[in-house]
């Protein structure tokens, strides 16, 4: 595989061993700084990075301007544009596990020009190589961090924040610099990104010293007694001795013990997000005999195991590392080892308790007059025991459901002989047997068996009839895995979408389970549809019928694009005849065309200017109509009007009722032709009004919306709306 550097965020202390080449710089005058380059290649080239500005934000510590700042005045362009301004720092031989540290802000105020910070590597010596463009970097290719790479406003912390790189897959010794480069697009000052960060305390860490017990030859010896005294351990700059036995041994670190008695046990307590593995080797460090590999657990769990077969006087050796190729954010742990002389299992800590206790036969299933059993789910565990005492043994019969067929997994140990029955109890009066599988005491197995929809139970006993009394190691460990789904959803891939017009997302192989749609770690949903509106990355964690976490779906890209806005206004929406043309402002010109509900409007449908002159009183509904990948439709109503003569000409009239549902009055002293228009412009009414008298019109069968009455008597004319409901 190609070279990877991975970079950790946490906070936390780092201690210096005082090896050469580690320095911090906490740019108390950056005048004074040896080594140290700064160059700016954004565009209109303004100011560099400079000492720090107090009236912005105070420093991390020291003197409140003892850091370098950069901001929206890396240009001087008053259009957007892009910010590539570099602080490039001294020339260093670096090695796997070097770590970088610094502390950064942006200013805190609202709202708020969103910042983001590159941090690179070049691997070409002591040049200073970051090209000449905005967007070049040169020798610097390596891309360490970003901070806040998507340039949102929440991505940038607004207070003194350390981050911590750790170098890894260097091929060796490299000679090389790193690069912090202020990457704003749409930036400067006309541009709607960039404002001002800070950079504080820098510093760079040669490779630490491993731990003592970093070797086998210098594990650190446990005593191997029945009591157990934790051992605190931490993985800290641990390095690997040996391949892992499962997941990544990049840092292991080992213990001794000799052994008292023929077996152990072995428990590993975890911090959060350590995810341990444990081995266990007999033999000399120069010829070890793998006996145990353990990674039974996840993240923050805890790890526990039995090992039996040892040869008290003899020494045997414990290798603890994280199963993950990256350092983890915490790496303590607390290793306890005990002794015993015969097999002993305890009980998990997630387990469920047998819910009857030892010599009784309570949960006898099928065998009793009215069955009873002890009901599981899948993942579950059971800590229960068996007796056997004068030919007679105990059955304990364990229940679950299948709602859809498979491979299920049945996981058993025991400090006795045990035998594991499978059996299809759909008809309990007919019991049927699937499979029966017997094992040895203090063993861990694993038996799988297929199976189809239906009721069935799984019978813990005793192989033997001889005598197994209680609290005289008869207990045993019961876990169930039954089978999972596969999840299918009806898009994948990069799925596009327009703004107001969201999308669906849901499986098409699965209904009847549990659904949790996510994004980013975050459950967002738990509806078998989920109707998508914003831009992300969607996936479905399923848990099926029986009780099953099924794999992770495939990862959705949603990208929701915005509309090609349509919008636009005139000065006013009523404009008068003879006031010329009017052009309206129009947020995205030259995207789309106008259009008019009505003729007698003398309408520019590229540019959406009326000609006042030419057109003739009425109101119409003006449309603007935009293209490309997610079009947009805005409608204005403007009236187009007489002004000049408005009171002269205008015949009074009203409406009663308005709004109406079946019909309505229409008084006036004057007489004329009533003309009932619809919002469209459809003429839906003609009549003819009598002086003095008032005019009722049916309207039961318009409808529902806006009407417009027009009333001419020859010389004048009236408009009013009515509102039919």
């Amino acid at each position: 595989m190609g070279k990877a550097i991975v970079f950790h965020f946490f906070l936390m202390l780092i201690y210096s061993h005082g090896i050469s080449q580690t320095f911090i710089e906490d740019f108390d005058d950056i005048s004074s700084l040896s080594d140290w380059y700064f160059l700016n290649n954004s565009s209109s080239q303004n100011q560099s990075w400079h000492q720090g500005d107090p009236t912005q934000f105070s420093a991390y510590q020291g003197s409140s301007n003892s850091f370098i700042g950069v901001g929206y005045q890396s240009s001087s362009a008053s259009t957007p544009v892009t910010l590539s301004n570099w602080a490039v720092t001294p020339s260093r031989t670096f090695n796997n596990g070097d770590i970088i540290t610094f502390y950064t802000r942006r200013i805190d105020v609202n709202p708020v020009f969103p910042d983001r910070i590159e941090v690179r590597l070049s691997e070409d010596g002591n040049n200073l190589n970051v090209g000449f463009a905005p967007e070049d970097v040169g020798s610097f290719n390596t891309l360490l961090l970003s901070i806040n790479p998507t340039l949102s406003s929440s991505g940038y912390p607004p207070s003194w924040t350390q981050y911590t790189i750790s170098l890894s897959g260097l091929s060796g010794p490299t000679n090389g610099r790193i690069g912090f480069r202020y990457y704003v697009t749409d930036g400067g000052p006309g541009g709607s990104n960039s404002n001002y960060i800070g950079i504080d305390s820098y510093t760079y860490y040669t490779a630490q010293a491993p731990p003592a017990n970093d070797e086998c030859v210098n594990a650190i010896g446990i005593d191997h007694t029945a009591n157990c005294t934790p051992v605190q351990g931490s993985l800290e700059a641990a390095t690997e001795s040996i391949p892992g036995c499962d997941g990544i041994a990049n840092n292991d670190i080992w213990y001794q013990f000799t052994a008292n008695s023929n077996a152990s046990s072995i428990e590993l307590l975890s911090s959060s997000d350590m995810d341990p593995v444990i081995e266990v080797f007999s033999g000399t460090c120069a010829n070890l005999n793998s006996m145990i590999c353990l990674n039974a657990t996840y993240d923050g769990e805890n790890e526990s195991t039995t090992i039996g077969g040892l040869i008290p006087g003899q020494d045997y050796y414990i290798r603890v590392y994280d199963w993950y190729d990256w350092i983890p954010n915490t790496m303590d742990f607390s290793l306890c080892i005990e002794t015993f002389d015969q097999c002993n299992i305890d009980s998990g800590i997630n387990s469920t308790p047998e819910n009857e206790i030892c010599g009784d036969n309570n949960n006898g299933g099928c065998y009793m007059t009215n069955p009873i059993y002890q009901d599981v789910t899948c993942g579950e565990t059971v800590f229960g025991s068996c007796w056997a005492e004068n030919g007679n043994k105990d059955y304990d019969w364990y229940r679950f459901e299948i709602y859809e067929p498979g491979l299920s997994s049945i996981l058993i140990s025991s400090e006795f002989p045990v035998t594991v029955d499978i059996y299809n109890i759909s008809d309990c009066s007919v019991p049927q047997l699937i499979t029966t599988e017997s094992y040895n005491s203090c063993e861990q197995n694993t038996f799988t068996v297929n199976l189809l929809s239906g009721t069935f139970a799984a019978i813990v006993k005793p192989t033997t009839t001889n005598e197994l009394l209680c609290e005289n190691f008869n207990d045993y460990e019961i876990g169930f895995d039954f089978p999972e789904s596969i999840v299918e959803l009806n898009l994948s891939g990069t799925i596009e979408f327009c703004e107001g017009s969201p999308i669906q997302l849901y499986s098409t192989n699965q209904t009847e389970g549990i659904f949790n749609w996510g994004v980013g770690g975050n459950n967002i949903s738990s509806t078998d549809t989920l109707l998508v509106d914003f831009s992300g990355s969607v996936y479905l964690n399923y848990t099926n019928q029986n009780g099953c976490l099924s794999p992770q779906s495939g990862t959705v890209e949603i990208v929701m694009n915005p509309l090609n806005s349509a919008n636009f206004y005139y000065e006013s929406n009523s404009l008068c005849i003879g006031e010329g043309i009017i052009t309206p402002t129009v947020i995205s010109p030259g995207q789309g065309v106008f259009s008019s509900t009505a003729t007698g409007l003398d309408l520019d449908i590229s540019s959406g200017a009326i000609n006042t002159d030419n057109s003739s009183p009425w109101i119409y509904l003006v449309t603007h109509q935009t293209g490309g990948i997610c079009p947009d439709s805005v409608s204005l109503e403007i009236w187009i009007e007489e002004c000049s003569s408005l009171k002269e000409n205008n015949l009074e009239f009203s409406l009663i009722p308005n709004p109406c549902i079946n019909t309505i009055d229409i008084s006036s002293k004057q007489g004329g032709f009533i003309y009932i228009y619809s919002s469209l412009g459809e003429l839906v009414y003609k009549g003819v009004k009598t002086p003095e008298l008032p005019l009722k019109i049916l309207t039961e069968n318009y409808c529902p919306g806006l009407y417009y009455i027009s009333f001419y008597n020859g010389e004048k004319s009236s408009i009013q709306k009515l509102i039919k409901l």
